[in-house]
């Protein structure tokens, strides 16, 4: 398994029109499906329907807009019956189906992602990338809006891994439209313990809350306030972390209250994702998980 980190080094704020050249290359892909499989355009057709943001799978191998900003990736190839992407895009896309069901729809509309991309070999500033956002700004208004980008090939073999970067990348994306990322946030950092710093060092993917240090569930965690948060984020919306993440959060205070806190700022962006929708998904241990 491929695990690299998921922010980009350099702290850019990346800011994109729209990508009009996002194209669809799927229309081919039914033939891929051998008897009783389901085909990457009927996976892509249900994602679309049923999570409610425009799938695309980019043809060219950068988005020209985004060049600039140090960004490059190949297409995917989803129509050659051997050899090409399209198992890794079935897998990639039943994971991102399953898990961004979870967000309310009205939340969805509220941080407004348009769209979600495809790709491979996504490299940012060139590293290895398993995924990034795009935000966009009107230029009068400066209203957010945007969407995420996908490596289908890093860590496709692991579900854990491949749904841990759907949520955390997400939620980078998220907090960018409170707040301009590689800026520390000072409400959070108050949370943390006295004399406690972050590291600003890269850590790879830990299949496990490792918990390295009070306050902190990951080691990854340690990066950044931001990457904390995504963390944090990422396992409250993991259901297989739960069982770790209410010891973590049994024996630290520190968890505690960053919970708490993560989802009162979740609750400002739409009551529909707010601290009765983690009532009703963490059920019993809800109380424990926030006091």
């Amino acid at each position: 398994m491929v695990t690299v980190p998921h922010e980009n080094p350099k702290k850019l704020r990346i800011a994109i029109r729209l990508p009009g050249c996002l194209a669809i290359a799927l229309a081919a892909a039914a033939s891929l499906a051998a008897p009783g499989e389901v085909s990457v355009s009927a996976l892509w057709k249900e994602a679309e329907t049923r999570v409610g943001i425009s799938v695309s799978i980019p043809s060219t191998p950068q988005l020209p807009a985004y060049e600039r900003q140090g960004v490059a990736f190949a297409p995917l190839n989803v129509v050659e019956s051997r050899g090409g992407d399209a198992q890794d895009v079935a897998l990639y896309l039943r994971v991102y189906t399953d898990d961004f069901l979870k967000y309310p729809r009205s939340f969805v509309r509220k941080v407004y992602v348009d769209w979600v991309a495809f790709v491979k070999w996504l490299r940012v500033a060139e590293m290895p990338r398993a995924a990034a956002y795009l935000r966009s700004y009107a230029p009068t208004t400066m209203a957010p809006r945007g969407g995420m980008v996908y490596d289908v090939q890093q860590g496709v073999t692991d579900r854990a891994y491949v749904r841990r970067t759907l949520h955390h990348e997400f939620f980078h994306f998220i907090d960018e439209g409170v707040q301009i990322r590689g800026n520390e946030h000072a409400d959070w950092l108050a949370l943390n313990p006295r004399g406690f710093q972050y590291t600003g060092k890269m850590a790879n993917f830990s299949r496990t809350l490792d918990h390295p240090a009070p306050g902190i569930i990951t080691t990854y965690s340690a990066k950044s306030s931001s990457e904390d948060r995504a963390e944090l984020f990422a396992a409250l919306m993991d259901e297989e972390t739960y069982p770790r993440l209410r010891e973590i959060a049994a024996e630290d205070p520190v968890v505690r209250r960053k919970i708490g806190y993560l989802v009162r700022f979740l609750e400002r962006i739409d009551p529909a994702l707010g601290g009765s929708y983690f009532r009703k998904r963490l059920g019993e241990h809800w109380q424990a998980l926030t006091q």
